[in-house]
């Protein structure tokens, strides 16, 4: 493309589209607003290691590679111009799930999504609805969710995009590059189009050409005409191309040009972990057979990947030539990585490096992020997929509506040393076909090593790996005794990822009361931060750390209801605790009465309240709201403690009292 010999004028460029049957580029209107712009890019199953070099063979640690790259534009547009996040990864090694987490910033246990089944995704808080509301211009393009356009979601289009145009409710004989369902819908059209599309009707084999079926091509062309539909609002666009998802084809212009490829064989090429090696891997290794057949699955993997980087070309060169590059933030990443045979697995769904990494390069121009580097890898922060929502938001000065779990990169893009996370937790619901489900977290020890603990929820089976002395994790330290500390460390550390917080009240109002306040004090089972909210309120922070409390003030007469729950450090959250109780006017007259007490003299003593209520010791106002009569007992210790009661108060003293010693006055009241 047009970045590998320096950008060509436009005239040249308009005449090489339209040669491709593509429409030609007009110049864009100034954008109007100046937030940045977004453009995502999310492949499916693709490995980490296949964004390197990839002729004569593959590196995947060599991005200098050039035209000899496994993805050219990639490598020149956005890891020259952007950070490559070496240990980038995913929470949860699954298309759907991970979809879900890059959308919300959320773990799977979050978003409620932890198999392939995109109809659990509660979609209403979303990357689109946060950037649709705050007037941004939205558009997916491509895979959304496993099971999308299937049973109720045959015609349903998720909230937050302007452009919708998806993969729908494919079947088994389907294949995604060749011959799919499709769904289109624009805003404002009644409803949308489902049609299904097939190469073989294709009347253009150019890449990223209108009327060239095949499913990454197809997403270019839509890509570029959400790009040309208007040049001066901030958008986000979304785009996932199925690619290289098996059963892989590449486009016709790449088949077989890595067929004679030579890839790499690491550590843990057909080798499980030892000792205590897990009953779930296979206990012989890979035939020859099987090895061969995985060397030519990569090869169709890397051909087709290439039509993706085409995708990234020819987008990067649009909005180049339009003006809005240099205001436009690039996300690349994959949902998954997948095994080739390490660990003795041909799968994604694993707890090991292979499944977890995925390509992740993140492109923040000097207009958007002032600091951020050109050419960056980064090899010491983890940038997880749950990432990837937060970050847009922060950049596009949005509030998430929901609670995230990931953080902004922006600190380290700009500044790779800043202060980064620590710990982060993975999750396999069914590891592998539909065995025991997985938990594990990865946290950096007392010792200052990155560790990986992985617990098998069946079995108990445990894996702990040293990472920065074994990235590849063969060597299992379980039961190491020279691991003992950090093995009881990262025990602790799961079990506060995957277990939630417990709350308790100690203390709240009798169930019903005259008082006109009322304090709630609570206690969690682990460092919290407490949120409450009264009668139905949005909650707000009320304490932090094992205990707390909430005083409410000048509440009305009527029942009340204060919600408490507590939130630990992964968004883990306690069951709701309620306390509710009512505020009557103490049995008396018509009610409710109120009286208020002000300390208005010169002097210094205690004014106090029969039935209690007031109890002021100082420069005050007290409210108290009762029956018919209250009696009041003030005591002077120097000069004159208070001047006066308003409220229609009768008795001793009437409404106006100087008290220097000590005296008792009995009053009514009437509503307030």
């Amino acid at each position: 493309m047009a970045n590998r010999v320096g950008l060509l004028c436009l005239a040249v460029f308009a005449a090489l589209l339209a040669a491709t049957g593509s429409p030609a580029i007009t110049p864009a209107a100034a954008q109007v607003d100046p937030r940045p712009n977004f453009v995502v890019v999310v492949t499916d199953d693709q490995r980490w290691d296949t964004i390197g070099r990839c002729f004569p063979s593959v590196d995947g640690t060599d991005f200098n590679a050039g035209a000899d790259s496994c993805m050219p534009e990639l490598t020149e547009n956005l890891i020259a111009n952007g950070t490559t996040f070496l240990r980038g990864e995913v929470t949860q090694a699954l298309c759907c799930p991970s979809r879900a987490s890059i959308l919300t910033g959320q773990y799977s246990r979050h978003t409620g999504v932890a198999i392939n089944e995109g109809s659990l995704f509660r979609d209403n808080s979303t990357l689109a609805t946060w950037t649709d509301g705050a007037g941004y211009r939205t558009g997916l393009v491509g895979k959304y969710l496993n099971g999308y356009g299937l049973g109720a979601w045959v015609n349903y289009i998720p909230p937050g995009w302007d452009e919708f145009h998806s993969f729908h409710g494919h079947e088994s004989t389907d294949n995604l590059y060749t011959n799919y369902p499709w769904i289109d819908w624009t805003e404002g059209d009644t409803a949308p189009a489902i049609t299904r599309l097939n190469t073989v009707d294709s009347t253009s084999e150019a890449p990223c050409a209108a009327g060239n079926n095949y499913s990454t091509d197809r997403i270019c062309w839509l890509g570029l005409e959400f790009l040309r539909a208007d040049q001066t609002t901030p958008f986000l666009l979304y785009l996932a191309p199925v690619s290289p998802h098996s059963p892989t084809i590449p486009p016709s212009r790449y088949d077989n040009i890595y067929e004679s490829l030579s890839l790499p064989i690491y550590p843990s090429h057909n080798v499980v972990p030892t000792p205590n090696t897990p009953a779930y891997l296979p206990t012989t290794p890979f035939s020859a057979g099987t090895l061969q057949r995985s060397v030519e699955n990569i090869d169709t993997a890397l051909e087709a990947t290439r039509a993706v980087d085409d995708l990234v070309g020819v987008l990067y060169d649009e909005l180049a030539i339009d003006g809005r590059l240099a205001n436009t933030v690039w996300v690349f990443v994959s949902d998954n990585g997948f095994a080739t045979l390490e660990h003795r697995l041909s799968s994604k769904q694993c707890p090991y490096m292979e499944c977890h990494r995925v390509p992740y390069v993140v492109v923040c121009p000097p207009a958007v992020c002032a600091s951020a580097g050109a050419g960056v890898r980064d090899a010491s922060n983890y940038a997880l997929n749950i990432d990837i929502a937060p970050t847009i938001a922060d950049l596009a000065g949005i509030s998430p509506t929901l609670r995230v779990d990931g953080r902004s990169l922006v600190p380290i893009l700009q500044d790779p040393s800043a202060p980064w996370r620590t710990e982060w937790g993975l999750y396999e619901n069914k590891y592998p076909l539909n065995r025991n489900a997985l938990d594990g977290i990865v946290a950096k020890g007392s010792d200052g090593s990155w560790y990986k603990y992985i617990v098998i929820q069946g079995t108990g089976e445990v894996q702990l790996f040293n990472l920065d002395i074994d990235p590849w994790e063969i060597t299992n330290l379980w039961n190491n005794g020279n691991y003992a500390v950090i093995q009881n460390e990262m025990a602790t550390r799961l079990n506060d990822f995957v277990t939630n917080p417990t709350l308790t009240i100690t203390s709240a109002p009798p169930s019903s009361t005259v008082e006109t306040s009322a304090t709630i004090s609570y206690t969690s089972s682990e460092a919290v931060t407490f949120e409450c909210g009264l009668d139905g309120a949005p909650v707000a922070t009320c304490g932090a750390g094992t205990n707390g409390s909430v005083t409410y003030t000048n509440l009305a007469l009527g029942t009340h209801t204060v919600t408490v729950q507590a939130v630990d450090a992964f968004n883990n959250v306690s069951a709701i605790s309620t306390v509710t109780f009512t505020i009557t006017d103490g049995g008396g007259g018509s009610g409710p009465f109120q009286l208020t007490v002000t300390k208005a003299g010169t002097g210094t003593g205690t004014v106090r309240s029969t039935p209690a209520g007031i109890k002021c010791g100082g420069d005050c106002t007290e409210t108290y709201v009762s029956g018919t009569s209250v009696v009041l007992t003030a005591k002077a210790t120097t000069g004159s403690i208070f001047t006066g009661w308003s409220g229609g108060c009768t008795g001793t003293g009437a409404c106006q009292v100087s008290i220097t010693a000590e005296a008792t006055v009995t009053a009514t009241f009437t509503r307030p």
